[in-house]
């Protein structure tokens, strides 16, 4: 089943029964106006009982009768909303290829029958001088019929201008012609909210804001709130195998653990350390399908950064194969699990910890944020000096792996205090990227060269040259060598930029 996607851009207003549409051919722009004949549609509205599409601004319909009959998918965009089309079908069962969008609202649980509109529709098009529709205005007559107790039967009628071709400007000046009609921008909610009168639940909140003062406790809530809503918003990518979705919901997951870790005295310390732990399985199953799509770009630039001479055999091709496998299987493992009793706890866990704010303690002034993060430095800071001290191979990069990850921390933690602690923030964060980054860069190089070892390998199983894949784990066994000096330079612009208070690296 196809599904296609519009930006959907409009304005409505509450009309009385007797207004008359006005004259349109005077707004600038507008060449002429095309009158269609009127069309029925009837629309069947979906939601779970407990109405938590409509809470998240989102509607999902069936609609018949109409140049766009068929299943409509409506969620929310900054200033304009996404509709996403399939084609009609007779069963209430919501097409797979919308509801795989909806699994971090719907949570297992079913969408249903709602209410049902019907809409005699008038339309009239706003064309320009080549016939293009730069604008619609929908004169709307609608009924209601209720599929849940509660609602009564309702009939009113409301104008609706959509955008077409013409720049949002137009909007404007269509505005004062409707309102001198009779028209009102007082049109209320949406037809499906306006059917379900009493019945429509409150929107989700948004963030309250933190103010000239907030305290530590509002800040932790701030930013938990930011990246839970950044995690659920690449469900649908990650599912989907949308460029780079997996990777940002797996850095979701690894935000929200670290600065769980780092507010946990506010958080509470077993609501805190229950939820890591959760997301620590998040993240590990999406690091599977994450790690598969990194060593085939390696393996990639890698081999094309080879002489024509230099690729002997069916290289690519085995690459390619290898890691397709590897990356759908691990998808697959990662799908189901997010489509788990597991995962849909979490996300319910994760919205009750941000909406029913209530911290555990430790409320702090803002001003003080530095002791909330003191442990991190000071984990990072026993790191350092233990990798330092080993000469073991693996258990020096065992605790390099250590450095790495309190390195994240201090990261994340002043990624969430940039809006109170300012540049002092943002530079200690910059510099503890670049040892992330300096760091992920050698383990990934290692793993890859080993997973190179393993294809030479089944390559020379194959009976197959395994010239190429020689040349191939020496560049990156060398681009593994990790630059003590580089690292040397990045652990030095980090103290040297740590807040007051804080020891030496």
């Amino acid at each position: 089943m196809s599904v296609s996607e519009s930006r959907e851009v409009e304005r409505k207003y509450a009309v009385p029964p007797t207004a008359q549409v006005p004259d349109l051919h005077a707004v600038p722009g507008v060449a002429r106006v095309r009158h269609l004949a009127p069309v029925t549609l009837r629309a069947q509205y979906f939601d779970t009982a407990d109405l938590a599409l409509l809470r998240e601004r989102i509607t999902l319909r069936k609609r018949s009768g109409g140049a766009d009959e068929g299943w409509h998918l409506k969620l929310p965009g900054s200033g304009f909303r996404r509709e996403l089309h399939a084609p009609f079908s007779a069963s209430d069962d919501v097409p797979q290829d919308l509801a795989v969008r909806l699994h971090a609202v719907l949570r297992g649980r079913p969408a249903e029958p709602l209410v049902r509109l019907t809409t005699v529709r008038t339309i009239h098009e706003l064309l320009d001088e080549e016939g293009a529709v730069l604008a619609e205005l929908c004169d709307d007559e609608v009924t209601s019929a209720p599929d849940i107790a509660g609602p009564d039967a309702a009939r009113w009628r409301e104008w609706e201008v959509e955008l077409g071709s013409g720049p949002e400007d137009l909007l404007d000046a269509v505005e004062p012609s409707l309102l001198a009609a009779g028209a009102s921008t007082d049109a209320g909610p949406s037809k499906l909210a306006r059917a379900l009168g009493e019945r429509t639940p409150p929107a989700r909140p948004g963030p309250p804001e933190l103010g000239p003062s907030p305290t530590a406790a509002a800040v932790a809530r701030d930013y938990l709130r930011q990246e839970s809503d950044r995690l659920k918003s690449r469900d649908p990518g990650a599912r989907l195998h949308e460029h780079d979705a997996v990777h940002q919901m797996r850095v979701a997951a690894r935000r929200l653990r670290s600065v769980l870790s780092s507010y946990r005295a506010i958080v509470g310390r077993e609501r805190s350390r229950a939820l890591r732990g959760e997301l620590k399985a998040l993240a590990d199953v999406l690091g599977g399908a994450r790690d598969s799509e990194v060593m085939l770009a390696r393996l990639d630039e890698l081999l094309d950064e080879q002489p024509t001479r230099g690729v002997r055999g069916p290289v690519r091709a085995r690459i390619d194969a290898a890691l397709h496998e590897r990356y759908d299987r691990a998808h697959d493992a990662a799908v189901r699990f997010m489509s788990s009793a597991r995962y849909y706890r979490l996300l319910d866990t994760l919205d009750a910890l941000v909406d029913d704010w209530r911290p555990a303690g430790g409320d702090i002034p803002a001003d003080d944020l530095a002791e909330v993060f003191a442990r991190d430095w000071k984990r990072l800071r026993a790191a350092v000096r233990l990798a330092d001290e080993l000469d073991d191979p693996d258990e020096h990069q065992a605790a390099l792996h250590d450095v790495r990850k309190a390195a994240k921390r201090v990261r994340y933690g002043m990624d969430s205090a940039v809006g109170v602690l300012g540049k002092d923030a943002k530079r200690i964060a910059k510099s503890a990227s670049r040892i992330t980054e300096l760091l992920g860069d050698h383990n990934d190089s290692l793993i890859t060269a080993q997973l190179i070892g393993d294809l030479a390998d089944e390559a020379f199983a194959r009976g197959e040259d395994t010239f190429t894949y020689g040349r191939m784990q020496a560049v990156e066994e060398s681009n593994a060598a990790l630059s003590r000096d580089a690292l040397a330079d990045a652990l030095g612009e980090l103290s040297r930029r740590r807040l007051a208070g804080w020891k030496k690296l």
